[in-house]
């Protein structure tokens, strides 16, 4: 009895230190690649598993594109307001862990001026677009530090020419689209 009992104790043992040594090879590995940038396990499969159910419309709520080198680099996030608050507000809390997102469409959502302040902890960000959802002028000032933003859009929000023009003030590098007209009104980076 004694025998078979440390028998299968020295196997359980040296399956345990072998998915140690694994875990800590692969992980080595990993940090002596200091240029490769990785997105944050949790969230991409949180956004793999949303982009695998349909809403209402038969629509991807999330679709989801990645880089050459495998990293998410642009999200296009359809909700169509029937998504509770908590789901979204996590969301973004979420992807600001994608450090190579670089494109961000959000479309039909209840997003709001207060969850853009999500959007600039971005860095990497350089496109944004907004469409029907509550934004106000309000929610610009969470953009303004954002360094590589080069075109953003709000389309069918609360975002008025006025406040885009003073936002273009204070980001003359960046495009933005024209929301009000059409499409006569867009304000050009400067070069």
């Amino acid at each position: 009895g004694n025998v078979m009992l440390d028998q299968q104790q020295r196997q359980q043992s040296f399956a345990v230190a072998v998915a140690v040594v694994s875990t800590i090879a692969t992980g080595y590995f990993i940090l002596r690649q200091p240029s490769a940038i990785r997105d944050e396990p949790g969230v991409v499969f949180l956004l793999e598993a949303m982009q695998a159910h349909h809403n209402e419309d038969l629509r991807y709520p999330i679709e989801v594109q990645r880089n050459q080198q495998g990293q998410i680099d642009e999200i296009w996030f359809y909700l169509d307001k029937t998504r509770d608050d908590f789901t979204v507000r996590y969301i973004f809390r979420e992807m600001t862990k994608l450090p190579s997102l670089e494109k961000l469409v959000i479309t039909s959502s209840d997003v709001n001026d207060d969850d853009l302040r999500w959007v600039r902890n971005m860095p990497s960000l350089k496109s944004l677009s907004v469409q029907w959802s509550p934004i106000t002028d309000a929610g610009l000032k969470h953009l303004e530090d954002l360094p590589n933003l080069q075109e953003v859009g709000f389309y069918s929000t609360g975002v008025t020419y006025e406040r885009a023009r003073e936002f273009h003030a204070k980001m003359p590098h960046c495009r933005f689209l024209d929301s009000w007209c059409c499409g006569c009104m867009t304000i050009e980076a400067e070069r």
